[in-house]
């Protein structure tokens, strides 16, 4: 993953740092310093984040487990300065399960508040009853930031956690699609207040803001998406691949190849055309700055890609077209027959959307005509 650092994998499910995380707690422990604070109000300040950060890893874990009993894998979980994300392989279509789903995030911070409110009134009954005084302790911090979590988590706004179960009870009876479209535009809303606040409140505010407006849009234009192509196969809409390499072509053929290419993934194939594995354009510069143009790519090659049969549903295919950057490779019987990938399917979507809008005019000026001639004949 691109800017981002694997911490691990726990449960089956790889751990990443974005960047940014690391320089946000880098430049918060710096401007504390510079601030005038003790070394110890530093170090406790930034293992309070590191603390709510692991509970924010714990909310991902609850989405991502869940998901797993309803038989939906999750890619990975990407933990940064806004929060986390768990890149689940798709959402639950059930509207009970996606309910189910979007509540074990929050679930996880009450249970965890409750676990710190325990430990507040053991170690100090009194303040356990004062909201003022949980701040005298690093659990009652802790506590109030999950609270904080959760409730921010459960507002009906799209794609908050509250946003999702609004959409998956709004579908029970209007349909997915417009839904979906109602829960983004009650997120939008929230996108701009969250904005305006930030103007006089905190700038991380309106970056919170940004992040939901643009997650919301693309989780709509994949239902919109879905809708569009429902019951249509991969082999009604791949194309060839813009470049094939064989195995033994060499790193500068590739280079060249590359500039036709773009920074697209290429197929790498045998003589009989068998697709081998695939040379990402940054594995390709990579190898090139190291080794030269003269060793062949399948040394460098990836073996793990993203493929499909041409007879498979794209909307059953759909994750796997919106994961990742590069294409999803047709393939049958281990022979390559082209790729299909996200800005060819926007593209389909977009001549469907034309189409439909031509049809749906045209009978409307039909229907006119009969209707004038209708009234010619009966004057």
């Amino acid at each position: 993953m691109r800017h981002a650092w694997k911490l691990g994998r726990l449960a089956g499910i790889d751990v990443f740092i974005h960047a940014t995380l690391w320089l946000t707690l880098g430049l918060l422990g710096v401007s504390a310093w510079l601030a005038g604070a003790s070394l110890p109000t530093i170090l406790g300040g930034l293992s309070l984040m590191i603390a709510v950060f692991g509970c924010v890893l714990l909310h991902e874990f609850g989405h991502a487990l869940t998901a797993r009993r309803f038989g939906i894998a999750t890619k990975d979980i990407v933990l940064s300065p806004i929060g986390g994300v768990a890149r689940l392989e798709r959402m639950p279509r059930k509207p009970g399960q996606e309910v189910v789903v979007a509540l074990a995030g929050p679930a996880v911070n009450v249970g965890i508040a409750l676990l710190l409110a325990g430990v507040v009134f053991l170690t100090n009954s009194s303040a356990a009853w004062q909201l003022e005084r949980l701040a005298e302790s690093f659990a009652g911090r802790l506590l109030v930031a999950n609270v904080l979590v959760a409730a921010l988590n459960l507002l009906p706004a799209f794609p908050l956690d509250g946003g999702r179960v609004l959409r998956a009870l709004l579908s029970i009876r209007f349909g997915r699609r417009r839904a979906t479209r109602a829960a983004v535009f009650l997120g939008r809303t929230l996108c701009v207040g969250l904005a305006l606040l930030g103007l006089v409140q905190s700038p991380m505010l309106i970056l919170i803001a940004v992040f939901l407006w643009i997650a919301g849009t693309a989780e709509l234009r994949a239902v919109e998406m879905t809708s569009e192509v429902a019951g249509r196969r991969l082999h009604e809409l791949f194309v060839p691949p813009r470049t094939v390499l064989f195995a033994n072509h060499s790193l500068g053929a590739a280079a060249l190849s590359s500039l036709r290419n773009g920074r697209e993934a290429m197929p790498v194939v045998d003589s009989g055309y068998r697709l081998l594995g695939v040379l990402p354009h940054p594995v390709l510069m990579r190898a090139v700055t190291q080794f030269g143009f003269e060793p062949p790519v399948s040394e460098f090659m990836e073996t793990e890609f993203r493929q499909a049969a041409p007879e498979e549903l794209i909307d059953s295919c759909l994750p796997k077209i919106l994961a990742g950057e590069g294409p999803l490779f047709v393939v049958e019987d281990q022979r390559l027959l082209g790729t299909i990938g996200f800005s060819l399917l926007g593209r389909f979507v977009e001549l469907e959307r034309a189409l439909t809008t031509h049809q749906e005019s045209r009978g409307q000026s039909d229907s006119a005509k009969r209707e004038g001639g209708s009234r010619g004949v009966r004057s």
